[in-house]
């Protein structure tokens, strides 16, 4: 199976007065260094980030390795959906799964995308998406079928990407 993931990291961070993905974390380490690291240690092939505001500042924290492209949203004023949409347009057609993961929720653990890629394959592609859940609340980060891909695609700039998740509510798996 080939896995993909999606970093959104385009937004304007505009109540965190800087770029989130450069916030210092108390090893250290700036978010986006963080979240790579984690992503680089897991079965991910293919990262795709996605940078729009503020990217110069954001760009020099990117390590460079062969499964990381960047691409740039020109548009990420208009929100998430359209980085998600420039991440989407970017992903092989070879992927089986991708993730969503946003750049302000740099806590994931690798072990935590190993279940989650475990369990897409496990069920032979059956769910469309595979969710974390704590506590009886949805978590990060969504796994989604390849399926869905120009279901993402189709969506209007103002509609949100829960949209998409909530319509598939029947042929989603919630692990916990």
């Amino acid at each position: 199976m080939i896995f993909g993931c999606i970093l959104l990291s385009a937004g304007y961070s505009s109540r965190f007065k800087s770029p989130k993905a450069i916030a210092k974390l108390r090893n250290g380490k700036v978010v986006i260094e963080h979240i790579l690291e984690t992503i680089l240690l897991s079965r991910i092939d293919q990262i795709v980030i996605v940078l729009g505001a503020e990217s110069e500042k954001i760009e020099p924290f990117i390590s460079s390795h062969p499964k990381i492209q960047i691409v740039y949203n020109q548009n990420y004023q208009l929100g998430q959906t359209v980085s998600f949409q420039t991440g989407l347009h970017k992903l092989s057609n070879k992927v089986d799964a991708f993730f969503l993961m946003p750049v302000d929720v740099p806590l994931i653990k690798t072990q935590t995308l190993t279940f989650l890629m475990d369990s897409f394959a496990i069920t032979k592609k059956k769910f469309e998406i595979i969710l974390p859940t704590y506590n009886d609340r949805n978590g990060h980060p969504p796994l989604f079928n390849a399926r869905l891909h120009d279901e993402f695609l189709a969506l209007k700039s103002d509609v949100p990407l829960h949209t998409v998740i909530h319509s598939k509510i029947h042929q989603t798996k919630f692990l916990s």
